[in-house]
């Protein structure tokens, strides 16, 4: 976010080479910062849906495109100099970029958090996959990128009184008790229930006044059916009754290339 100077613009430009928004959803960073999301797609559809808004609006905009899709020169002159490209290669130079792509499940910010203390020359397929199993999944990373999560998760807990962000802390908690009790880590994020009964004994009430755009999931599960009959002719309902956020974290890694959009409400 800092490398992109994200504040000084209200136009940029990012050509994901290897698809990791989809991973990361690093884009949710800049829409937290008042950004909308373009997913591009082909010069027509960008200019029949978004051209006038995107070169006259008082609005931030990023747009985000795949590699080799042709992008028009005027389009590319509106983002100037913020134009990045996104790769693998680009965030992790001392890695053998082939053996992250075949870890489908990898965690990117362990990745990260691990990547910062490598001074080594990993850029051969065992090194790399040595490095991730040993350092990047070692337990001393695994305890200190908890630590940091429940320190981001206390904060957030503390301050919020959005309902979106509290979907974030239930995910981030789940997050944080299923490598505590997988890696036997004397640590949770308990702490966040207080503040939680608290918005919800002050806030609950409210939530179904709450209006979504016509993009987003509903805020209460009451409004699931209709959500889905405005939105497809076609769909299923699986209930898991009694499924909590730290059963799905550990069944979803087990999901592999299916795709899938998540989403949260509040019962």
């Amino acid at each position: 976010m800092k490398k992109t100077y994200a504040s000084n613009t209200s136009r940029m430009l990012f050509i994901d080479e290897d698809g990791l928004d989809e991973q990361t959803h690093y884009t949710d960073e800049f829409e937290h910062r008042g950004f909308q999301i373009l997913h591009y797609k082909d010069d027509l559809s960008f200019r029949i849906e978004w051209e006038d808004k995107f070169k006259s609006g008082q609005d931030k905009y990023l747009i985000l495109a795949e590699p080799k899709v042709y992008i028009p020169y005027d389009v590319l002159k509106a983002c100037g100099s913020y134009k990045f490209h996104i790769s693998l290669m680009n965030l992790f130079p001392h890695l053998q970029i082939q053996c992250i792509r075949e870890k489908a499940d990898l965690n990117f910010d362990l990745l990260c958090m691990a990547y910062k203390s490598l001074y080594d020359d990993c850029r051969t397929y065992d090194k790399t996959k040595d490095f991730i199993d040993d350092v990047v999944y070692g337990k001393d990373n695994v305890r200190e990128y908890v630590n940091q999560r429940i320190k981001d998760v206390s904060v957030l807990a503390e301050k919020t009184q959005n309902y979106k962000n509290w979907i974030k802390v239930a995910e981030a908690k789940s997050e944080i008790d299923v490598f505590c009790a997988a890696y036997e880590i004397d640590a949770d994020a308990e702490f966040v229930q207080e503040p939680f009964l608290r918005f919800i004994l002050e806030s609950f009430g409210k939530l179904s006044g709450k209006i979504t755009s016509d993009r987003e999931t509903p805020v209460l599960v009451k409004g699931a059916m209709d959500y889905m009959y405005n939105h497809s002719d076609k769909f299923v309902i699986i209930v898991m009754d009694g499924m909590s956020e730290f059963d799905w974290t550990i069944l979803s890694r087990s999901f592999g290339d299916i795709k899938y959009e998540r989403s949260a409400a509040f019962a």
